[in-house]
């Protein structure tokens, strides 16, 4: 509806504000406006750009009052530094809207439940969207299957390191990351490969893809290249979306890129001489945008709606991080955003990045297709905003993403008192150190990702406390989806005074160092679940533990100290009635037996690596097995190893990765090492390869002195350092080795077996891992590994 100005209000609202304030710094805009105006209150400026230039020309803080109505912008609104100190704000009582996107009229029958209107700048390939506004609500999009998933049958059988371990074992080719393998009765033969977009479905993000052909006689659709292979991890769901079939029931719409148009099915009682569509063309509404070196400041946005933006059909990345804002905020000082609505947008509601005492505060933002906030910087506040219906397009959205990227030693961001709900993916993901997270509500969701959280992170030093997480169900097969996550890396953190409820895993900690758990409530319905993998040094203290089943700690070895504490476990019996008992003890837990029961097997390759201390996944396509068992036999604390051998005719060749998460730790010339040992007829050979590059070849495990001395002549050996290595790891050093037979007096027949073993010493850790758990020490190797040539 659009709102023509009205006197009575201009003079109501002159009396209010005072005349001192308003002259020559106060510009009005109305729809009804016009840019020959002067911008006064009885005679508005059409445009926010009219307004905006105005103002410039003052020399002063201003102020742009938007009055009521609807706004269409064909290019993004944009601010600079020339702006500081500008005020964008709504008269009291009044609502105002932005539209990123332009109405669509013309709707003509399309068969006897559909309508369609032309759009011809779709069908000369200059406009493109995926999601439609019809009367104020995010349009739902054609869609197969009507709810639920269908199942490809494309496999990647690759097994995956770990983030800090580099992803895959081996890269995955272009023919499995674009071919997906269906069922015949999924794909009927009438389908438009133009139209539809396919979602398939990894852990904890999606690959939201484009079709480029339709291969009926092998069942595959080839697809755009996807972020991970069809079929990794054992997840085989997709959905396709925008196609003609996907046209189920009323309030569904679908673009039709082939003719040119855009399809909807009108909900019963909608007019469509009379309903409102618009259909978004823009990316960004307002664009508000510093430089390093002059940033934007004291910019203030409030009390109006922002709605109706677009997003390409790309890979939206981990927490949809390359998706616009309709709000975009960059390289700012004490700006503030406050009381806006954003809401039905393609991509992200607010995204602001490079912030420095920066405020978003009091808004709602829903309906996204992206994350709902993402902000990055040092000592911003994040508060009393209402989050909810995030991830309609990209499901690895999350609710709010808070970065603390500029300024290590600098405060970083305080959520406080957020309602976050209906999410895709993680109420929270936060990155950096310094944080604040406080009394906030979190439900519903992880709603259909994996391996997140209510609150999920890769932080240091940030206190977690106060904050209430509710209904976070995991969804069939899958990695955990807990309430309080710390990931990769972080250290220092105090999770404290938080409950959750009905959550299976309240906590969980991977690769995470001295973390505190105290005065915490966790209830659950059945078993509980408290999960530490490769964690160490951590503090569980006064915490409540109430579950209807069993709790388990996991490992335990990874709890430092743990201390009144009080479990309620078997709160129900079979019976119906109550019991349970309660305790006060770490659940007891048995070290797993010995691993390597079988012979590790050596493949020859026929394209030998080059010893160049450089151990890309292309050179070792044999894969990699982690080098994971600690002297105590519980699986290695701290990030992983690995490690992968190869052979030809002359040398067994041997690439061990070490990962660290701080390289700064390294000590390259002693207490980081790789230690071979390697069994001869008699006695054992010990190799010890340093990350400076040098080695040596020891004979106290027994071996004969004479061949220790050979092998040190003829081994190659080479190592290498690498700080966020773009190739296949993050942080870690590297060695290869290539340790010929004949000095090792060995013939590698086909089935023969070696005694060997191998381990890692890492300064980051202070502790040993191997490949298998030795007897004593690493030389003592039976009945340890046996390698075993193919």
């Amino acid at each position: 509806m659009r709102i023509h100005l009205n006197s009575a209000f201009v003079a109501s609202f002159l009396a209010i504000v005072p005349a001192s304030q308003i002259h020559a710094v106060d510009f009005f805009v109305s729809p009804t406006g016009s840019d020959f105006n002067s911008g006064t209150g009885e005679k508005p400026f059409g445009s926010l750009e009219a307004a905006r230039d105005a103002a410039r020309k003052t020399g002063t803080v201003n102020r742009i009052y938007l009055m009521a109505g609807e706004y269409f912008l064909t290019n993004s609104f944009t601010l600079d530094q020339r702006d500081n100190g500008l005020t964008i704000t709504t008269p009291p009582g009044e609502k105002a809207t932005i539209y990123g996107g332009r109405t669509v009229g013309g709707w003509l029958r399309d068969g006897d439940k559909l309508w369609c209107a032309d759009l011809p700048e779709v069908k000369a390939g200059n406009c493109d969207f995926r999601m439609l506004l019809v009367n104020d609500r995010m349009a739902e999009h054609a869609r197969l299957p009507e709810s639920g998933m269908l199942f490809h049958r494309s496999k990647f059988e690759v097994k995956w390191l770990s983030s800090a371990g580099g992803g895959w074992a081996r890269p995955p080719t272009k023919e499995e990351s674009t071919t997906l393998l269906y069922e015949p009765s999924d794909i009927l033969p009438s389908f438009e490969p133009r139209n539809a977009e396919v979602r398939i479905y990894h852990m904890w993000d999606e690959s939201l893809v484009g079709v480029v052909s339709n291969d009926i006689a092998r069942h595959a659709l080839i697809l755009e290249m996807t972020r991970k292979p069809p079929g990794a991890f054992g997840i085989n769901n997709y959905v396709v979306f925008n196609t003609r079939e996907g046209m189920t029931h009323p309030g569904q719409w679908y673009l039709d890129r082939a003719a040119g148009r855009v399809v909807y099915w009108p909900l019963p009682g909608e007019d469509m001489a009379k309903v409102k569509v618009i259909a978004p063309t823009l990316e960004r509404i307002i664009n508000i945008t510093g430089s390093s070196n002059a940033p934007v400041e004291n910019i203030s946005l409030s009390g109006f709606s922002v709605q109706a933006t677009t997003t390409p059909l790309k890979f939206a990345g981990f927490a949809a991080e390359y998706c616009d804002g309709a709000v975009s905020l960059e390289n700012a000082r004490h700006c503030q955003i406050e009381n806006l609505e954003i809401a039905n947008v393609g991509g992200t509601g607010i995204k602001a990045l490079a912030l420095e005492d920066c405020r978003i505060c009091g808004c709602t933002v829903h309906h996204t297709g992206g994350t709902g906030i993402w902000a990055a910087g040092a000592d911003f506040l994040i508060a009393s905003n209402h989050v909810h219906d995030i991830g309609k397009v990209h499901l690895s959205a999350v609710g709010v993403h808070a970065d603390h990227n500029l300024r290590p030693e600098a405060n970083g961001f305080h959520l406080y008192r957020n309602e976050i709900s209906e999410v895709s993916y993680c109420g929270v993901h936060g990155l950096g150190a310094n944080n604040l997270l406080d009394e906030n509500l979190i439900y519903r969701v992880m709603l259909e990702m994996h391996d997140g959280g209510a609150i999920y992170g890769m932080m240091r030093n940030t206190v977690i406390r106060n904050n209430f997480v509710r209904e976070v169900v995991k969804l069939g097969p899958g990695f955990d989806v807990p309430a309080y996550y710390l990931d990769e890396g972080s250290e220092n953190c105090t999770i404290e005074h938080n409950v959750s409820i009905g959550v299976e895993v309240p906590t969980h900690n991977h690769i995470a160092r001295n973390i505190t758990l105290r005065d915490n409530v966790f209830t659950t319905a059945g078993d509980m679940r408290l999960t530490f993998s490769r964690s160490e040094n951590c503090t569980f203290e006064g915490n409540i533990l109430c579950a209807g089943g069993t709790i388990f700690v996991t490992p335990p070895i990874a709890i430092k100290t743990w201390i009144n504490n009080v479990l309620y476990q078997n709160a129900t019996n079979g019976g119906g009635g109550t019991g349970g008992a309660i305790d006060a003890a770490l659940p007891a837990a048995e070290p797993p037996k010995r691993g390597l029961a079988l012979p590790l097997t050596v493949v020859k390759t026929l394209s030998p690596p080059t010893v160049d201390g450089k151990a890309s996944v292309a050179e070792w396509p044999s894969g990699w097995v982690e080098v994971n068992r600690d002297p105590s036999g519980w699986p290695g604390l701290g990030a992983p190893a690995f490690a992968s051998l190869a052979c030809d005719d002359k040398n067994i060749y041997v690439a061990v990765k070490v990962i660290l998460m701080d390289i700064n730790r390294l000590h390259k010339d002693k207490n980081d090492e790789v230690t071979i040992a390697i069994g001869f007829t008699q006695g054992a050979v010990l190799l010890c390869g340093f990350a400076n590059g040098k080695f040596t070849c020891s004979a106290e495990a027994g071996a004969p002195p004479e061949n220790a001395a050979r092998l040190q002549e003829e081994i190659r050996y080479a190592a290498s350092c690498a700080g966020q290595s773009k190739d296949d790891f993050k942080s870690s050093w590297q060695c290869e080795w290539a340790i010929p037979f004949a000095a090792l007096e060995y013939s590698p027949l086909a089935g023969k077996t070696l005694p060997f073993n191998l381990g890692v010493r890492r300064s980051e850790d202070e502790v040993w891992r191997f490949l298998e758990r030795p007897q004593g020490e690493i030389w003592q190797l039976d009945p340890v590994t046996q390698l075993k040539f193919k």
